[in-house]
């Protein structure tokens, strides 16, 4: 059975939930452009600021930026 993912915007309440101490390394879509792989390390209105695996820090646009889920 094939799985297909799609991109959601997220909530301030699923934003919340997602920095839980439990923070699981996860794929958010950028401008429906390119995937990469981190957790959530701020947000506010207008932006998100997302760390990757490697470390590296990323703030983006809060629009542009999706969660994949199945």
């Amino acid at each position: 059975m094939e799985s297909k993912m799609k991109a959601k915007i997220l909530s301030d309440e699923e934003l919340a939930f997602l920095m839980l101490p439990q923070r699981k390394f996860l794929y958010w879509r950028i401008k429906d452009t390119y995937l990469i792989v981190a957790v959530i390390e701020k947000w506010d209105e207008k932006t998100i600021t997302l760390k990757t695996e490697e470390g590296k820090t990323s703030t983006e646009n809060r629009e542009d930026v999706k969660i994949m889920v199945p």
